[in-house]
């Protein structure tokens, strides 16, 4: 018996945001396009899981902006705050070299990355069956981009639709 050939698929941009708690670790997802339907890949250490979506059966993708970025960013401002004072109120120069190097600086730099980042976003892709989350498209760049893409395979299989 002759085996099929393998089909080709192209990952989509965008990733799911790293978080592993010991032993727990949130499912790693990507976006997959095949020749007549997108996959959706979530990775765990143990088990890898497959959802295919048809591009007929895709009814809408849309992506939205959430206040993560900023959460982000107070978060890693904690740090930031609390070396500044230790510097601020540190006596010996060796010390507040210490605090800089070991908990200003570093928490800058992901501020600042955060920002270069883009925006942060969540996507939904609608079908007859229901709203599914997509946790690959976390950043607006990259997603925007996924969404240009997929939005091109389901307009050359259900055809232009006019924006309402």
């Amino acid at each position: 018996m002759e085996t099929p050939p393998p089909v080709p698929y192209r990952k989509l941009p965008g990733r799911t945001p790293t978080l592993r708690f010991g032993s727990v670790a949130v499912p790693q997802s990507s976006l997959w396009l095949g020749p007549d339907h997108l996959l959706k890949v979530e990775d765990t250490p143990t088990q890898q899981s497959y959802k295919r979506f048809e591009y007929r059966d895709i009814q809408e993708i849309f992506l939205q902006r959430t206040p993560r970025q900023l959460y982000l960013t107070i978060w890693f401002m904690v740090p930031v705050l609390l070396g500044s004072l230790l510097v601020y109120f540190s006596s010996e120069p060796g010390l507040q070299y210490f605090f800089i190097g070991a908990l200003v600086l570093p928490f800058i730099g992901f501020i600042a990355w955060n920002y270069i980042a883009s925006p942060t976003c969540d996507g939904y892709l609608r079908t007859a069956v229901g709203l599914e989350f997509l946790p690959s498209f976390s950043r607006w760049r990259p997603s925007a981009r996924a969404v240009d893409l997929l939005a091109a395979e389901i307009e050359r299989v259900q055809g232009v639709v006019a924006p309402t």
